[in-house]
């Protein structure tokens, strides 16, 4: 058997002993007498306080501030776009170039 057999052989018996006492806390009918206590999975915990301390090791690049302005960018196009449009039509609504009969954002 070679080495790689025998690590994939070890990692399934892990897996499979992990399972195994997952499902043995999880289907405890005894649990719940000393209280709600939860399953502690430290995969689950990991994930939580990398998820919870991200800001403590991000680095700023030029890829990840590149990215921040694709995310604000296009609402700040549009921003612009409406109110500039928005504007225009109240100055000819006010000058009268178009009459209240031809408004199109009336209230009916």
């Amino acid at each position: 058997m070679s080495i790689e057999e025998q690590l994939i052989e070890k990692r399934a018996k892990m897996k499979a002993n992990l399972k195994a006492q997952f499902i043995r806390q999880q289907y405890n009918p005894y649990r719940f007498i000393n209280g709600n206590e939860p399953i502690f999975d430290p995969a689950v915990q990991r994930w939580m306080s990398m998820r919870a301390c991200t800001q403590d090791f991000f680095k700023a690049t030029p890829k990840t501030s590149y990215l921040g302005l694709l995310n604000i960018l296009p609402v700040a196009v549009l921003t612009y776009i409406v109110h500039n449009l928005r504007a225009k039509n109240e100055n000819m609504y006010r000058s009268g170039e178009i009459s209240y009969r031809d408004r199109h954002p009336k209230f009916h």
